[in-house]
């Protein structure tokens, strides 16, 4: 009698516990508290390998993992809608719960149809930034410039290209290196990698894109001031430390490591630091005056006395 009364105490223990995790679960969710989401799905998943025939929690826990992929589908749609007009400042605004959700929910690098819609929306965002950087060097080719538009154009560029150069390449970088430390299967996306080589070409002053695994380890994008290098070092410092309770050696030693090898990066050493599309930039005046001795030669004197007023 006494271990029947002990088991089910502990029965309904256990029931508490998990009723307590799905109830964690569906907040944070809600709230895109991703890590606690798979957090708790951890703990679920464990009951229930190990403890199926005490406790029947399977149904549940499929419901939850199938809301999380639902949750991260419907994050797609709606970042699509963005992305089909062009509209990358929109989708950074939703970029900290897309980046959660790949780098957080497991469920989504199992799930055909995410690994799908991820392309998908990685390929949109692609064609969009390829977009704004084409537009941008039509501007700075045409016959006639303007010079207002072209100097909005470039300022907003800059802006979307910080964006692109600095999270979502570190983003690119995180998949391939955070998910295979924990063993998770890797989402294989071409269009991330795309996205960074154009990052590279484009917006290349100022980062070091050869030290991205070093940007990774102490969760920085590849633009990060010394200063920010630093800060980011003490935050993973006070987790790692060896003393500390759950502390690692080995991680310590590995984000030490990470902080000298960027702050010794050959950015920091340039006293100048070229802005992206300076070059096309400088390039306008002989722009102007190949166009106008052109328009001499075809004798289009409007044409030539507009872009020499310009000059």
């Amino acid at each position: 009698i006494d271990d029947k009364r002990s088991y089910n105490n502990l029965k309904r223990d256990l029931n508490w516990r998990c009723e307590e995790r799905f109830k964690q679960a569906t907040d944070a969710l809600r709230t895109r508290d991703l890590r606690l989401v798979q957090d708790c799905i951890d703990f679920l998943v464990l009951v229930e390998q190990e403890l199926c025939a005490h406790i029947d929690i399977g149904t549940r826990l499929q419901q939850l993992q199938e809301r999380c992929i639902k949750a991260f589908l419907d994050l797609c749609q709606e970042v699509g809608k963005m992305l089909k007009k062009k509209d990358i400042s929109k989708f950074e605004q939703k970029f900290v719960d897309y980046r959660g959700f790949v780098l957080n929910i497991r469920s989504i690098s199992t799930s055909k149809k995410c690994q799908k819609e991820f392309a998908l929306v990685n390929q949109m965002l692609y064609e969009s930034f390829v977009h704004h950087v084409d537009a941008f060097h039509a501007l700075v080719k045409a016959e006639t410039l303007d010079f207002s538009n072209i100097r909005s154009r470039v300022l907003q560029l800059r802006k979307m290209g910080e964006f692109m150069a600095d999270r979502v390449t570190l983003l690119n970088e995180e998949i391939k290196y955070s998910m295979a430390d924990k063993g998770l299967d890797r989402i294989q996306d071409q269009w991330l990698d795309k996205i960074q080589d154009l990052c590279s070409k484009h917006f290349s002053d100022g980062r070091d894109f050869g030290k991205m695994k070093c940007c990774v380890d102490l969760g920085v994008g590849p633009s990060a001031t010394q200063k920010e290098i630093k800060s980011a070092y003490r935050e993973k410092a006070k987790l790692f430390h060896p003393d500390k309770p759950g502390g690692s050696a080995e991680m310590f030693r590995k984000i030490k490591d990470s902080q000298d090898e960027l702050l010794a990066s050959n950015r920091f050493k340039s006293s100048g630091r070229p802005q992206a599309f300076d070059e096309v930039l400088n390039g306008l005046g002989e722009h102007l005056r190949a166009l106008s001795r052109q328009f001499m030669e075809e004798q289009r004197y409007d044409m030539a006395e507009l872009l020499l007023f310009q000059l």
